[in-house]
């Protein structure tokens, strides 16, 4: 069997760990910047400063037990609501369509009732459709019940 000599082994040895460590040190650099790096948060601090109120509308959403259904396709973004019982809401409302590797929302558009009159389905009238992963925030309301949830939605090109 062929060995290799240890004044040849020992150094290429070394030279192959300190080759790992500089190639995963690299792949760790290139992996941090080619998210564009990091943003400011405008109005950090009252964003903060709403946290606990941010959390408090989250949890109050959640509770009321709605089903709510968003879908994105080619043509156009569509939201159905169902509340707890699984009967269809009238609402009315918005929704804010950012993309995730952005801090402020492209758009912001109203909740517009189907033409077909279908209860409980809105079109998202001029929302953005381009290909990314989108956080869609929904604010709706029915009456003086408030929802406000955030949906992650992934389109591919």
């Amino acid at each position: 069997m062929l060995s290799i000599p240890s004044h040849i082994f020992w150094p290429g040895f070394i030279i192959a760990i300190l080759g790992i460590c500089m190639g995963s040190g690299m792949s760790i650099i290139v992996a941090s910047a080619s998210d564009g790096g990091p943003r400011i948060v405008p109005d950090y601090y009252e964003k903060a400063v709403a946290w606990d109120e941010t959390v408090a509308t989250d949890e109050a959403s959640r509770e009321l037990g709605w089903t709510v259904a968003l879908s994105v396709n080619d043509e156009r973004a569509e939201v159905a609501v169902r509340d707890r019982q699984g009967q269809p809401l009238t609402l009315s409302g918005s929704a804010s369509f950012r993309l995730a590797s952005d801090v402020e929302p492209r758009a912001t558009v109203p909740l517009i009732a189907r033409p077909d009159g279908q209860p409980g389905h809105y079109i998202l009238a001029d929302a953005p459709l381009a290909p990314g992963v989108w956080d869609v925030t929904l604010h709706l309301q029915s009456g003086e019940t408030t929802y406000e949830r955030t949906h992650r939605v992934e389109r591919s090109p």
